[in-house]
């Protein structure tokens, strides 16, 4: 498992299976962290778009085509019983194609399918559920303390993997 904790001043990753973990000074907000992993590291966080304070945009921004493909109910957790009644949007891009689940009352995402446009056209599915937008937040929840045992290593930017692999 990888864990990401980012502070507005500092990244910390952590990869609890290799027993490593890396700092990285990056002072800036969550939408202008995105934009620098994917610019310095060559690489975003997995479903980071979820995080981006208007995640909506960034879809729009991504995608080459947005088309509402109607509602749709997601079933509850006994049959006929519950489920959220969503609008389901699908977006197709260069990368992937993507269904998207937003709840009718709440405005959430719900349910994400994403099809990547590559070989064997791997698939990854999501369901958000049990949403709590007044969990309480304290500073604490952001500070990353390595496990003990664990190995601090550096972290290498996109341009240093590149010069090192020409030499």
């Amino acid at each position: 498992m990888r864990r990401f904790v980012f502070d507005g001043r500092a990244l910390s990753l952590l990869d609890e299976k290799a027993g490593r973990y890396s700092i990285v000074p990056i002072a800036t907000s969550i939408d202008g962290l995105v934009a620098v992993l994917d610019e310095k590291y060559g690489f975003t966080p997995p479903l980071a778009e979820f995080a981006l304070s208007d995640p909506y945009a960034d879809f729009h921004r991504q995608a080459r085509t947005v088309t509402y493909a109607g509602l749709a109910k997601i079933p509850g957790r006994f049959p006929g019983l519950g489920g959220v009644k969503c609008h389901r949007l699908e977006l197709k891009g260069p990368d992937a194609n993507a269904e998207l689940w937003i709840g009718v009352k709440d405005q959430l995402p719900h349910k994400l399918i994403a099809t990547f446009n590559r070989e064997g056209q791997p698939q990854l599915r999501v369901s958000f559920s049990k949403w709590n937008l007044a969990a309480p937040v304290t500073p604490a929840d952001f500070v990353f303390t390595p496990p003990e045992g664990s190995e601090k290593i550096e972290m290498w930017s996109t341009a240093r993997m590149m010069a090192k692999a020409k030499k």
